[in-house]
């Protein structure tokens, strides 16, 4: 392959497959093309990897912009609450992120609870053998106890191919007020996975009257932790419905 002046190039493969495939973008300014294997180069990108100088954000719904339509809440073993938008403006948070989702507890589980972006049936679309990296903001009513974010990765049927390990930060207060923490890791999708949730919780005991809070998922192919944006960030757009599909854009 020669390589032209000021052209980027991206490539993945995937080795479990028989016979192994791979996927190459080639990026000028703003045009892209890309080819798999002996087929013919196309205008566009290669599934997850950046498209004209521009990243997607895989999360579906990212933060609740709108409705509450692909979160959704596990209180946890005894665990019972109440599940809500929030409105976030002005809370430390990114300027581009105004809403989030609040779970409350009014009975103590005995064990993990969380909240998650996306399901079984309904999570960011992954690529097996792609990297990816993920990011969200979350805070918890008590500080000094570790919170955690990790991702189910799912097969097409909704079977569970891979259930990350938990990335733990500690929650931490400012002048009596617990803070919002960003939480972020890398996972490769294995063979089979088609799309992946992305979660945040505390993997003990969670007392009553207690809140967690979670916003701005983000989901980008690479290992690149990128500054929070979705189709209403500026010069972003929705590749579909509006907060009900993947986003794309300039890194911010």
């Amino acid at each position: 392959l020669k390589a032209s002046p000021n052209t980027t190039y991206q490539y993945t493969v995937n080795n479990s497959t028989t016979p192994p495939t791979f996927c190459l973008t080639a990026t000028n300014g703003s045009t892209s093309y890309f080819t798999t294997n002996d087929a013919t180069p196309t205008a566009g990108g290669c599934p997850g990897h950046l498209v004209g100088g521009k990243i997607t954000n895989l999360a579906l719904n990212p933060q609740a912009a709108v409705d509450m339509n692909n979160w959704s809440i596990n209180y946890g073993a005894g665990g019972t609450g109440t599940f809500q938008q929030i409105d976030v403006t002005g809370s430390g948070l990114p300027g581009n992120i105004l809403m989030g989702v609040r779970g409350k507890w009014s009975t103590a589980s005995t064990a993990i609870g969380y909240i998650a972006n996306g399901s079984s049936s309904l999570g960011s679309p992954i690529v097996p053998g792609l990297t990816y990296t993920a990011s969200l903001y979350m805070r918890y009513s008590t500080s000094g106890v570790p919170i955690f974010c990790d991702a189910v990765l799912y097969d097409a049927s909704g079977g569970v191919m891979l259930d990350t390990p938990d990335t733990n930060v500690t929650e931490i207060q400012s002048q009596g007020v617990t803070i919002w923490m960003q939480c972020t890791f890398s996972f490769t999708a294995p063979l089979g996975a088609v799309r992946a949730s992305i979660r945040a919780g505390r993997d003990a005991a969670i007392t009553s009257g207690r809140t967690l809070d979670v916003t701005g998922v983000m989901l980008t192919n690479g290992s690149t932790v990128y500054t929070y944006a979705d189709g209403d960030s500026p010069n972003w757009v929705w590749n579909g419905t509006p907060n009900a599909s993947t986003s794309t854009g300039p890194a911010l």
